[in-house]
């Protein structure tokens, strides 16, 4: 049991995608921009940071 726990990192490496830098960014912007409209929408009208 403890070896086949010992693979499960080698084994997650072998399945993760491998891609450039710039795309990595760009997926991240995407991600970062996406969870930001979803938090907009989320939150009542009228509730705005500014008032107390």
């Amino acid at each position: 049991m403890a070896q086949d726990l010992a693979d499960i990192p080698a084994k997650l490496i072998a399945l993760m995608e491998t891609i450039p830098i710039s795309e990595a960014k760009d997926r991240l912007t995407e991600l970062a921009d996406r969870a930001a409209r979803e938090h907009d929408h989320s939150r009542s009208p009228g509730m705005d940071d500014h008032t107390p």
